[in-house]
């Protein structure tokens, strides 16, 4: 369960990070 919420948070700050950047 750990493993997959890790999962999640990765995956938002990695959408963000390009995002950012575009900006």
């Amino acid at each position: 369960m750990d493993k997959k919420k890790n999962s999640t948070t990765t995956t938002a700050t990695a959408a963000v990070t390009p995002s950012e950047r575009t900006n």
